[in-house]
């Protein structure tokens, strides 16, 4: 008889979740494109079910060694559960998570537009989790009550004003001196 052998099963090719994304897990996020996608009904991805529209809030709840992670969104009024790849949402998903502390609000987009819908906002003190830039806008993780949120911002405003030493060092405009006034005193 003939004997086949395959290669691509679940109990032969186990799938195992990462903990890159721990620190961030569960997430809500927006596909990263505007197009549709379908995702599947296993974790390893062979089995095509459903759609997620590119208007769906979603909420990632596990990131696996293959690339793929577990997303839960609504159809209707049903919350569903399918696999799709993470880069569905990740523009650079080999990106180390690089902390930083915003001292700012800063608005957060859905997409890496400015022209996109606006997602919220982080808050002065917030640690973020930057993930990489596409043209002017750059992805981070940024915390709310209930989470993580997976957006995009203005990278301009994530840097920390600059201060130049040559002026008062606690005017907040790089290069540009501060008032100061010098007054006589007549009697």
């Amino acid at each position: 008889g003939a004997t086949t052998t395959v290669s691509s099963c679940a109990t032969c090719n186990p799938v195992n979740t990462t903990s890159k994304y721990n620190a961030v897990l569960p997430f809500k996020a927006y596909l990263k494109g505007t197009a549709d996608i379908v995702p599947y009904s296993d974790k390893q991805m062979t089995s095509p079910k459903g759609e997620i529209w590119a208007t769906d809030e979603c909420t990632i709840t596990a990131v696996y060694s293959n690339g793929a992670c577990e997303v839960k969104y609504l159809a209707g009024s049903e919350t569903k559960t399918a696999y799709t790849p993470l880069s569905n949402f990740v523009g650079n998903t080999s990106a180390s998570l690089a902390q930083q502390t915003v001292n700012r609000q800063v608005k957060t987009y859905i997409r890496s537009s400015t022209g996109s819908t606006q997602y919220g906002h982080t808050d002065p003190g917030d640690v973020i989790y930057r993930l990489g830039t596409s043209g002017s806008m750059t992805q981070i993780f940024y915390p709310t009550g209930s989470g993580y949120k997976l957006a995009w911002v203005v990278t301009g405003e994530l840097v920390e004003p600059t201060y130049d030493n040559r002026f008062n060092p606690y005017c907040p405009i790089k290069g540009f001196p501060c008032a100061t006034a010098t007054f006589d005193v007549y009697e």
